[in-house]
């Protein structure tokens, strides 16, 4: 049984005119008081720790990525390239440079012989470790390093080991979320930057038409958006580059970021301020947010999972310590998440040694996962529980999952997904591919997976060609190779503009006279058309119009919790805490029936319907999401409705 889940300027288009060359930060102590330090005697030539100030030698067109790679040069080359003269002690010297690559690989070991995976992973992997190494380090800092062959070996892993940390700061670059505008007015805290609307634009639309076919931020934008990505995002900045393999010279690369993005040290000084003001978390957004649709509902956790930021893993009982840990906290997710289900089903499903359970993990914590039952000779598997913890849902996690999943079992012969899902989670299953029409011969599953009272059978079919990680952007490349198919057939036509109103500015001309409108196929039968479509529309009735708006609402991905009125069955009390209950199809009702006689009172039962939903269900519940979402989607649309005044039919009037 299976309950609800949660489921910038470009480069070469920079206006700065120069770098400033602003002191950089001790490695070893704070942001902020690198900042003071280096305010007083600030100086082109000054020096921290035996690593000169910051100067600039990459063209203003540089991408973000360059100045990431240049940054690691600038701070790391003098300590990871082997040296003739012993190096003096200093809080960031790494001289064990094996020990840096062994650590770099901890999490990735195929990384060091096939090279396989992202750069940005492979770096991300040795978090922890390269922190508490470089932590130790001082006690070798003093130590002569070999020379001769040894000497040029070192130099080879010192790029390699250059790149990943450069990867991983680039890394922590691509996943900023900027705040909208109107969101960054409000923070008063934050120091002003005229460009940021502009940036915040580019910024958008690389979401939607670049990042897709896998472009990365570091890679298109460079100090203009660098800047605004500084000024804006500064905690969430410091706090990834501080927990990834550069923690231990955060200040360092701090300040040499701000430096070739030409802030001033007010600048700086008030960004870091501002540190306590912003929310400390990197979420994804929703979907609703990225305006990407229900294809790219996994994108943001995709992207999240090539940083390095979630993982997914495996586990069934094999009496390993670490998984067995791991298996209790999923286990307490399902506990919470379906409250219907006894805990100890969930138990002996959870630690069955027939069962498996894939796990999401975020930050080295089980926030979701799904406990199913493969039946290999018959090629399909049972899903028994499927949940995401509260905090992390309406985030694409659920179907991220999902789409490991189907990955992980195709590699096992699986065919077929079955399961029992519950009302609630009906529509969830129907968005991963899961449809109620079993097209998988009964003979093959009947007997094998267990019944359930009230649950709806479903079936998923798992295609062996299809890369379910890699579904959206296969759809976008063929959505492209359309496009770039109709150029072919049809090259766009480009037309001179109109010079005739610098003769005669009060000239007003027929349509049919300007150039390209009749080629584009306008004709005078067209034009009354659409002016009577547009006056059907304006006199359109009240109840049409307030029809059209629910069924726009209804075909929302997020709004089949407000479909039909809540059963007693699924929620006993509902009717006691709630004592004007509606729906979209009560709501639908009425509107046929004329029973809204103005614009006010369906904004007020609409409006009603979504505070019903947030007084019933705690601010943590998918439910109390689905309501702000929906709320934010259709408002603005149902304030569209034009008022009419209507009378309801006599029969109507009587029975009230």
């Amino acid at each position: 049984m299976v309950g609800s889940t949660a489921v910038g300027t470009p480069r070469g288009s920079v206006a700065t005119t120069g770098v400033s060359t602003a002191a950089a930060g001790a490695a070893g102590c704070s942001p902020g008081a690198a900042l003071n330090n280096s305010s007083n005697g600030y100086s082109n030539s000054s020096c921290c720790n035996g690593v000169s100030a910051f100067k600039s030698v990459l063209p203003l067109e540089a991408s973000i990525s360059d100045i990431v790679h240049r940054i690691a040069q600038e701070v790391l080359q003098p300590i990871l390239v082997p040296s003739q003269q012993p190096s003096p002690p200093s809080p960031f010297t790494f001289t064990h440079l094996d020990q840096l690559q062994q650590m770099l690989q901890q999490r990735c070991p195929s990384s060091s012989g096939s090279n396989t995976g992202t750069p940005s992973r492979r770096a991300a992997g040795g978090v922890a470790a390269a922190t508490a190494a470089c932590r130790g380090s001082n006690s070798a800092a003093a130590a002569a390093v070999a020379a001769g062959t040894a000497a040029a070996a070192g130099g080879s892993r010192s790029e390699e080991a250059l790149g990943g940390l450069a990867m991983a700061v680039a890394a922590a670059l691509n996943t900023v979320q900027l705040l909208t505008p109107e969101e960054r007015i409000k923070c008063r805290m934050l120091p002003p930057d005229r460009s940021y609307e502009t940036n915040y634009r580019e910024w958008r639309d690389f979401l939607l038409r670049k990042q897709p076919t896998g472009a990365s931020l570091s890679c298109v934008f460079g100090r203009g958006m660098l800047r605004s990505v500084l000024l804006c995002c500064c905690s969430s900045l410091l706090r990834d580059i501080m927990g990834g393999p550069l923690g231990f010279c955060c200040a360092a690369v701090f300040h040499r970021l701000c430096d070739e993005a030409s802030l001033s040290i007010p600048a700086r000084q008030a960004a870091l301020q501002s540190l306590t003001t912003q929310d400390p978390t990197l979420e994804s957004m929703l979907v609703s947010e990225s305006g990407l649709g229900f294809l790219s509902r996994d994108f943001g956790s995709a992207r999240e999972e090539e940083s390095g930021l979630i993982s997914f893993a495996c586990l069934t009982n094999d009496r390993q310590p670490l998984h067995s840990m791991a298996l209790v906290a999923a286990k307490n997710i399902f506990s919470r998440q379906l409250p219907k289900m006894p805990r100890e089903y969930i138990v002996r499903l959870v630690f069955d040694r027939n069962h498996y359970t894939f796990c999401l993990i975020k930050q080295q914590q089980i926030i979701g996962g799904c406990c199913f039952r493969p039946y290999f000779k018959q090629k399909f598997a049972e899903v028994a529980f499927l949940a995401v913890t509260s905090s992390e849902q309406v985030k694409g996690y659920g179907t991220r999952l999902m789409n490991h999943l189907k990955e992980h079992v195709k590699k096992s012969g699986i065919e077929y997904f079955l399961t029992y899902a519950d009302n609630f989670a009906v529509g969830y299953f129907r968005k991963q591919g899961f449809t109620q029409k079993i097209s998988m011969p009964k003979e093959r599953w009947f007997g094998f997976i267990k019944d359930y009272e009230g649950g709806t059978l479903m079936e998923c079919r798992i295609s062996p060609k299809v890369d379910y990680l890699r579904l959206f952007s296969i759809l976008n490349d063929q959505q492209e190779a359309v496009q770039r198919a109709i150029l072919r057939l049809k090259p766009p036509r480009v037309f001179p503009g109109l010079t005739c109103w610098q003769e005669d500015p009060t000239r007003v001309l027929h349509p049919s006279e300007v150039p390209g409108v009749v080629e584009f196929g306008w004709t005078p039968q067209a034009a009354a058309d659409a002016a009577g479509e547009a006056a059907a529309a304006a006199a359109k009735p009240l109840h049409e119009q307030i029809v059209q708006v629910l069924d726009v609402l209804a075909r929302h991905h997020s709004a089949w919790p407000f479909h039909k009125p809540v059963a007693k069955d699924e929620a006993p009390d509902y009717y006691e805490i709630i004592q004007q209950p509606t729906d979209i199809a009560t709501m639908k009702k009425k509107a046929k029936k004329k029973q809204f006689p103005n614009k006010a009172a369906f904004l007020s039962e609409l409006s009603r319907m979504f505070a019903n939903c947030r007084r019933y269900n705690g601010p943590s519940t998918i439910y109390y999401k689905y309501a702000n979402e929906l709320e934010k989607f259709i408002w603005p649309k149902a304030l569209q409705i034009q008022d009419t005044q209507e009378t309801a039919p006599a029969q109507d009037n009587l029975r009230q």
